[in-house]
């Protein structure tokens, strides 16, 4: 997961252009979508927590 953040490859490790098909180093194809989908789950992770806050506050 953290590959994702770093904006590197998952296979091999390589560090990887905003705009590139597929690695350079291992040929893998790219995930275009992979931070747009992180930052998705994040979002609803996030929203999860502080809903239970705000509920738990209510109780």
């Amino acid at each position: 997961m953290w590959h994702i953040i770093a904006g590197r490859c998952g296979t091999c490790g390589a560090k990887k252009e905003w705009n590139e098909k597929e690695c350079h180093g291992c040929h893998t194809p790219r995930n275009r979508y992979g931070r747009v989908l992180f930052g998705f789950v994040l979002t609803l992770s996030v929203l999860g927590v502080l809903g239970a806050v705000v509920i738990g506050l209510e109780m």
